[in-house]
C-alpha cells in the first residue's frame, strides 16, 4: 500500500503544480483584461483599497480549488487497501482490468 500511496502523492503533486501555474496565468490575464467593477463595488476590500477584485482588491478571494472528488478518492484508496492489501480478496491485476472496461 505504501508504494500505491507514494505513486498517488507523486501524481497529485505533479498535477497540482500544473494547476497552480494555470491559475496564475488566468489570474494575470483577468487582472489585465477583465475588470469587474460591479462585483468590486459589492465586495469588501476593493473600495477601501482602490483596486478591482481581479487586481487583488478584495480581502478574500473566490478563486481557488474545489476539492471535488476528494471523498471519492479517499473511499477508493480505503477499499483498495482493504480488498487488495489487507484481506487479499482480489489482486491488483483484477482491479486494473476492471478499470479498463
Amino acid at each position: 500500500m505504501a508504494a500505491l500511496q507514494n505513486a498517488y502523492k507523486e501524481q497529485l503533486y505533479y498535477w497540482m503544480k500544473l494547476m497552480v501555474k494555470g491559475i496564475k496565468v488566468v489570474k494575470e490575464a483577468q487582472s489585465e483584461m477583465l475588470h469587474v467593477p460591479f462585483c468590486s463595488a459589492l465586495s469588501e476590500g476593493p473600495l477601501q483599497k482602490g483596486r478591482d477584485i481581479v487586481e487583488g482588491g478584495a480581502w478574500f478571494s473566490n478563486c481557488g480549488v474545489f476539492a471535488a472528488g476528494l471523498a471519492d478518492t479517499a473511499d477508493s484508496l480505503t477499499v483498495i487497501d482493504k480488498l487488495i492489501y489487507r484481506e487479499k480478496e482480489v489482486d491488483v491485476g483484477t482491479v486494473t482490468q476492471g478499470n479498463k472496461r
